[in-house]
């Protein structure tokens, strides 16, 4: 047996090991590549191995649905590249992200909020409740977005939203920049009164943060 579109022991390679055998017969899985798991298969091969000498009915397969091509979707080169990258080496990309979060969020949204509330100067805390206001507002568009992009790419296909997003929302490929962009807002109108140590931890994590992609976007270039 073998899938029609399977890469890695086509049907050429069933034809050739059945022409050395006295008592073979290929079974072309249509529109199917290397793995399947269908009720029709199933069947065909417990008819064979009840009756190995007879001709199982194949019948079924006549009935199975062609491919669907999914059309209308907007590629994300950072999404799929990622998703490549991530399912290869899942452990590099899971520690970049890793640092990232644990080392940029805290260093900007946390230092942020202590300042605000310690802040004695209506007119700088009046700035910096609008900074988090306008961030946090990004935030939930980009968490809601993002979740009714992968809703709907999903309707399309099942692997869209490794790959990119239905042409209607490529929009939401944006919002992470949106999002990056208020957090250096909120850290840029706290920046000045932070503590020594909060300025040191925000630049290091904003440095390492742009090291980050940089090497993200060097190595998708590659």
């Amino acid at each position: 047996m073998a899938g029609e579109f399977d890469p890695r022991t086509p049907p050429e390679y069933a034809r050739v090991v059945a022409a050395g055998l006295t008592q073979a017969r290929v079974l072309e899985i249509p529109w199917h590549g290397h793995e399947y798991a269908l009720e029709c298969v199933n069947r065909i091969e417990r008819d064979f191995f009840n009756a190995p000498r007879g001709v199982p009915a194949s019948g079924c397969l006549d009935s199975l649905p062609p491919l669907r091509f999914v059309s209308g979707v907007t590629l994300g080169g950072w999404t799929s590249s990622i998703a490549l990258r991530a399912a290869a080496s899942p452990l590099p990309v899971a520690g970049l992200g890793g640092v990232a979060l644990l080392l940029f969020v805290p260093a900007t949204w946390v230092s942020a909020v202590e300042v605000r509330a310690r802040s004695g100067v209506p007119e700088v805390r009046r700035r910096e409740s609008l900074a988090l206001l306008l961030a946090a507002l990004a935030g939930l568009v980009f968490v809601f977005a993002t979740a009714g992009a992968l809703l709907a790419g999903s309707r399309k296909g099942v692997m869209v939203p490794a790959l990119g997003v239905p042409d209607e929302w490529k929009w939401v490929l944006a919002l992470p920049w949106v999002l990056g962009a208020a957090g250096l807002v909120v850290s840029g109108v706290s920046f000045n009164r932070l503590r020594t140590g909060e300025r040191t931890s925000t630049l290091l994590a904003a440095c390492l943060l742009v090291g980050i992609v940089l090497l993200l976007v060097t190595s998708l270039a590659a």
